[in-house]
């Protein structure tokens, strides 16, 4: 297993803010990103919406 961080191991509490960014991180790590549910407005759809601006391939479920 590897694990990554873009965080420092200073970095001990979990904000909203970093939150965001790891999961960010972690769609441009993705070859295909699939997401069941997003609210409009949602940070699920900005998420969403970022990763098809970094050409990854949304899958919609079945």
């Amino acid at each position: 297993m590897l694990l990554l961080s873009i965080f420092p191991a200073s970095d001990k509490r979990l904000t909203e803010k970093r939150s965001h960014e790891r999961n960010r991180f972690a769609a441009l790590l993705a070859d295909e990103i699939f997401i069941v549910h997003a609210d409009s407005g949602s940070h699920t759809e900005q998420l969403g919406a970022y990763a098809r601006a970094k050409g990854k391939r949304l899958v919609a479920p079945a």
